[in-house]
């Protein structure tokens, strides 16, 4: 060899593709990884926590959860639901679990960003 050659190894096309392949699968790896951690951070309810158990009117429950356009509200706790809703001295109380179906909508905070009037861009 002379001073100031060398020479380039030689990679096929196919080992190309093949690296950039692997490389392109180990990233995906990595963007779903962060995208499972950062799930459970996020405000509100986490699709990962199956089911929430609560506390309802029985007359909300039985005529009004579905039926109509009368709102039924679920109370994390019974104290909190009687000061609510006296009725239920009458009415009742019958425990309820909610659980995610599915999203309809996603989550969108965006609006809730409070955007510099100075900041151009």
């Amino acid at each position: 060899m002379t001073k100031g050659t060398h020479k380039v190894p030689v990679i096929s096309v196919e080992d190309s593709l093949r690296t950039r392949l692997r490389w392109s699968q180990e990233r995906v790896e990595q963007l779903e990884e962060e995208n499972r951690q950062l799930r459970g951070r996020l405000p509100g309810p986490s699709v990962t926590q199956e089911s929430r158990r609560g506390f309802m009117c029985a007359t909300d429950f039985q005529f009004h959860l579905g039926n109509d356009v009368e709102p039924a509200m679920v109370y994390s706790d019974v104290e909190t639901l009687k000061t609510q809703r006296p009725c239920v001295a009458e009415c009742g109380i019958v425990e309820v679990e909610v659980s995610v179906v599915a999203w309809v909508q996603q989550s969108d905070y965006s609006s809730l960003i409070v955007k510099d009037p100075t900041h151009q861009g």
